[in-house]
Order: C-alpha cells, then sequence, then structure tokens
C-alpha cells in the first residue's frame, strides 16, 4: 500500500471520528415562551455524569456520550416549569431550540398594613463572625444541580428584608451562585422566590448582603436558604465560609434528583437573614 493510500485513509477515519463526536454533542438554546433566551438553566442527567449550564444567550451544550441509554435530561429553572426529555427521544429529535413554560405562582394580595400593627427588626440564622470554623461550598460539572441549605428558625409572621453571607475566602476572582428560598415544615416544602436571587462572591470578599425587601416575601414559620453554583466549570470551584456549631439549625442537601438530606455536620456556613416581623398591640 502506497503512503499516499495510507494518508487517504487515515484522513477518511479523521473524518468520521469527528463526524461521530459532532453527531454525540447538541447544541441548542433555551428559550421563554416568548422567544426570549433563558440564562442559567441547569441541564442536567440525574443518572450520568453530566451537567451543564446555558450562557447568558441561552444556549448550552448536551454531550450526549456522557449520558446513559436508559437516563433522562432535565431542565430546571426559577420560574418555569421543569422540563424533561429521554435520552432516546432526544437523540431521534431534530431540534436547536428548548422552551420552557412560565411557572404560575400564586401570591398573597398585597393589603394597607393597620395601624395597630408596627413592625420590628429580627435576625435568624448563624452569624458568626470568627474563623474558628470554615466550611467549604465544593462545585463543579459533576455535581451541577446540587442545593446546599440551612434552615431559618422561625415562629412569627414576618417579612424576609435580606439575606447575609460571612465569607473568608473563595478559589476564583469571583464566583456566581443562586440563591433559593423554600418553606420548611420538617421537609422542604414549595419555593417562594419571587424573582431570581444571585450572590456573586469577589475572591478577596469577606461578607455579603443581599436586599431583597422588594420581593415582599412573607413568611410564618421555618424556611430554607439555599444555595447552588452556576456557571460551573470543569474544575473545582470552592468558596469557604465561616461557620459555628450547629445547634438547632438543620443543614440539607439536594441531589441532582431533588432529594432532600439532612447533613450530618459539627458546623454550618454563616448565613443569615433580617425579618420585619409584626408586633400587635
Amino acid at each position: 500500500m502506497s503512503l499516499r493510500m495510507i494518508k487517504y485513509i487515515l484522513i477518511i477515519i479523521f473524518c468520521l471520528i469527528s463526524q461521530w463526536s459532532f453527531c454525540q454533542t447538541k447544541v441548542i438554546v433555551v428559550k421563554d415562551q416568548s422567544g426570549n433566551s433563558i440564562e442559567f438553566v441547569n441541564v442536567y442527567a440525574q443518572n450520568s455524569n453530566f451537567g451543564t449550564i446555558s450562557d447568558e444567550n441561552g444556549k448550552v451544550e448536551i454531550s450526549l456520550e456522557k449520558i446513559v441509554v436508559s437516563d433522562t435530561i432535565q431542565f430546571t429553572c426559577i420560574g418555569y416549569a421543569d422540563k424533561r426529555i429521554a435520552k432516546v427521544d432526544f437523540e431521534n429529535i431534530d431540534i436547536d431550540e428548548i422552551t420552557l413554560e412560565d411557572k404560575s405562582y400564586i401570591l398573597d394580595e398585597f393589603s394597607v398594613i393597620s395601624s395597630k400593627i408596627k413592625y420590628k427588626k429580627k435576625k435568624v440564622g448563624i452569624k458568626a463572625k470568627l474563623d474558628l470554623f470554615q466550611i467549604g461550598i465544593y462545585a463543579n460539572r459533576d455535581n451541577a444541580g446540587v442545593e446546599r441549605g440551612i434552615v431559618m428558625n422561625n415562629h412569627r409572621e414576618c417579612y424576609i428584608e435580606s439575606i447575609n453571607f460571612n465569607l473568608i475566602r473563595a478559589f476564583h476572582d469571583s464566583m456566581l451562585y443562586e440563591i433559593n428560598l423554600y418553606r420548611y415544615e420538617d421537609e422542604v416544602l414549595e419555593n417562594i422566590n419571587k424573582e431570581r436571587i444571585f450572590l456573586l462572591v469577589n475572591k478577596n470578599e469577606s461578607a455579603h448582603q443581599i436586599n431583597i425587601r422588594d420581593q415582599n416575601i412573607k413568611v410564618s414559620g421555618d424556611f430554607l436558604v439555599s444555595f447552588e453554583a452556576v456557571q460551573v466549570r470543569e474544575d473545582i470551584w470552592a468558596v469557604f465560609f465561616k461557620g459555628a456549631f450547629r445547634s438547632r439549625s438543620k443543614y440539607l442537601e439536594k441531589s441532582k434528583d431533588g432529594v432532600w438530606t439532612i447533613l450530618d455536620e459539627i458546623a454550618v456556613p454563616a448565613v443569615w437573614c433580617e425579618l420585619q416581623c409584626a408586633r400587635k398591640f
């Protein structure tokens, strides 16, 4: 066999391999019902080693070779109904867009506050200021879609005014987390966010406060504050919180398949909330 013939064969093999690799990766854009692209959509397969997130243009690359045949590809984002597509169906349909439907929330009606009701500021959660404990929150593509959260013990009718984080350091110059709030009654119940909430952690930042007063989020019992890394990379992301003994605060983790479990840790991250609670006279 001549050298020229060997070169031709190698070129053909390279082209076939390239075409197979391209077919194993689908690039799609996630949009809402109005045709607008949606950023930070979590895309993962719960039984496979795959997880990613849509970029600022709603574009996402799905590596089908990382997903087992029997698995399901899931699209989740706050404010939208979850979408699930079996891998076998996803491979057989020719699409370049996925549409997420708006999720409806029944919001409390606003009412005029009676002159007989006054509000007093209250703090709940873990307010550690010392570096006695350092609690690391790690994230990479292997655990995309995983959330960790702390239960805020509350027994009054209140509005959440702010969420606060006492930090030590971050591995990267900046890291982005999405913050979710859930009603909690011995188990994690519905999400109570009115809008999406993000925490941007800079490398040398020691504390951060997110003011959510304008969202008018009302709680009348315990609630969970959770955080989930977005813009997940191949390497490990990590941010270190100041921590304190767990005491009565529960520390939970949600797996890729949506199951919450209580973590048996002796210390929890310093996350706390400022509330405005009603006082009747």
